[in-house]
């Protein structure tokens, strides 16, 4: 999602100190749950024919770029389709987690369980996207809108967007960040949006930079 020149952005980033290292030999063993007739799309980095879901899943274990697979059986004389996921349905886009009988789709147990509490979240766990995700905590989720593709390693949060004609909005003009006001919280808006000051808080605890453009 591209900004229009008009409009002023504030975002809050989370930097990612650590570079990605290889799975540890416990992780290597594997976890996966699977779900039958289903599929996630457009987020395979790599195909094997094999003839075993459990060597499949070796080769997910494998690969720390792998977060998921997919596994079609093609018969008994033909080896079967093995498609390694550089994604989680969780940071999948919406419509991503589609429906296939001739699937399965095979997924790490403890990164479905994993509970995104930032942008920061998302992107050690893989995800790649400049879209709004959904944030969780003590049980209430939360929209934001985050961008992974600025600065590699770190994660940006909108905070406040508006557009010139909104400019004369005390959300927008007058009214520092130390108060709650509003706008929009519910979904992030490029014309008016400012993120709530509860939100603010949960997300500076992980952050170390602000930025406004």
């Amino acid at each position: 999602m591209d900004s229009p020149s008009s409009l002023v952005l504030l975002l809050v980033t989370s930097i990612v100190l650590v570079k990605a290292i290889q799975r540890s030999q416990e992780k290597r063993q594997g976890m996966f749950g699977v779900d039958q007739g289903k599929v996630l799309r457009r987020h395979v980095f790599e195909k094997h024919r094999l003839t075993s879901a459990v060597d499949c899943g070796r080769h997910c274990t494998a690969n720390a770029q792998c977060l998921s697979f997919n596994y079609k059986e093609k018969g008994p004389d033909v080896e079967d389709v093995c498609e390694l996921n550089n994604a989680t349905r969780k940071i999948a886009s919406p419509g991503q987690d589609d429906s296939d009988s001739r699937y399965q789709h095979y997924y790490d147990l403890r990164t479905e369980s994993y509970k995104f509490r930032s942008c920061l979240d998302y992107l050690r766990q893989g995800s790649t996207l400049k879209v709004i995700y959904t944030i969780r905590e003590n049980d209430k989720s939360y929209k934001v809108w985050c961008d992974m593709t600025s600065e590699p390693g770190s994660s940006w949060t909108l905070i406040l967007s508006f557009a010139l004609k909104n400019r004369n909005n005390p959300a927008f003009c007058s009214r520092s960040f130390r108060g709650d006001s509003k706008a929009n919280d519910d979904v992030p808006r490029w014309e008016a949006y400012r993120m709530s000051l509860k939100t603010m808080k949960l997300l500076a605890s992980q952050s170390t930079h602000w930025r406004a453009t």
